[in-house]
């Protein structure tokens, strides 16, 4: 284990990556820094980092992050803003389309190599009446990593854009390396339904509910 932990980045190090990507205003306190094995990959160390700050009559912020302790790579940035009571309701000032670029060109600064191999995926937004739709406060992407053409859906960039400043206000990496066999051999899937309905063809039946 020590040998595991010998080549990780220090707190102030992980902090340094952060802020080289998401600025972390200094009126905000950190509260939390927590070195850990991710959920997913448990050869992966992250470290783990919660900032908050309150403001008489302004309301308060918090943001929620966690870097590869290995790689300086940002796996993770939630930015939340609670309003002090009597606040205005936010001016929406970006569109979807203004969004979408903006996270686009966010991730071709940050994350060239890894961006080029991920594909845009719809995301489904909550159903809102029609004079609502474009009042959205914000706007959320997903892109897919791809590995030789085929999708890996459980990686690749989630990221939500914020339509009053158009800052990012979520961000999630999921990133990790594997020996992935050729697709070679893999037949079609036309072949594959063919097979697969040859002894079991699909029939109309009635069934009682």
């Amino acid at each position: 284990e020590v040998d595991e932990i010998s080549d990780l980045l220090s707190q102030d190090e992980a902090i340094a990556e952060l802020k080289n990507v998401f600025e972390i205003p200094t009126k905000m306190k950190l509260e939390r820094a927590q070195l850990t094995k991710s959920w997913d990959y448990i050869l992966q160390r992250q470290w783990s980092f919660s900032w908050t700050v309150t403001e008489k009559d302004k309301g308060g912020e918090s943001i929620n992050a966690s870097v590869d302790a290995r790689t300086g790579d940002v796996l993770h940035y939630n930015y939340y803003r609670w309003p002090a009571n009597g606040d205005k309701k936010p001016k929406i000032k970006y569109k979807k389309d203004q969004l979408q670029e903006r996270a686009e060109d966010f991730l071709l600064k940050y994350q060239p190599e890894r961006f080029k191999d991920c594909r845009l995926e719809e995301v489904e937004q909550p159903a809102l009446p029609l004079a609502e739709k474009e009042e959205q406060a914000s706007s959320s992407f997903n892109w897919v990593r791809y590995v030789n053409h085929i999708p890996f859906p459980q990686q690749g960039f989630s990221l939500t854009l914020s339509a009053e400043t158009g800052a990012i206000i979520s961000y999630n990496m999921i990133w990790s390396h594997h020996d992935f066999p050729a697709p070679d051999r893999v037949i079609g899937q036309a072949d594959a339904e063919r097979l697969a309905l040859g002894s079991s063809p699909l029939v109309l039946e009635y069934l009682p509910l």
